[in-house]
């Protein structure tokens, strides 16, 4: 009989601990999908607010450009035609612009790839 009873409690011993190590378990995974949550919710709103930011400043900055470009011209005008004045305006571009193209991986790419690895992976 004592040997029955002990097999009971032991058995009940062990189911207890099972039960006990599957609810830490069930709240470790809780744990762990809660922080993922959190983590990811804090990198898309840093991406979006970098996202937002640049854009303002990509608007912004055409408009800056839009009414330097124009009194550039102006006082170029002042010395040459207006055509002419134009056309250097329009050179000045295509400088910038083949510049940007030579230099669209050290400009661009680059920064774009150490911004996401830093979001993503720090």
């Amino acid at each position: 009989m004592a040997d029955n009873n002990t097999n009971t409690t032991a058995t009940t011993n062990l189911t207890d601990t099972l039960n006990v190590l599957w609810s830490r378990i069930k709240n470790y995974l809780t744990l762990n999908v809660e922080y993922a949550k959190l983590t990811a919710a804090e990198k898309l709103t840093r991406f979006l607010t970098v996202a937002t930011v640049a854009l303002s400043l990509l608007l912004l900055g055409t408009v800056l450009f839009f009414f330097l470009s124009l009194a550039i011209v102006e006082w170029i005008a002042t010395a040459l035609p207006i055509g002419w004045a134009y056309a250097i305006m329009g050179g000045v571009y295509l400088v910038i612009i083949l510049i940007v193209v030579f230099f669209r991986k050290a400009l661009i790419a680059d920064p774009i790839a150490r911004f996401i690895s830093r979001l993503f992976f720090t």
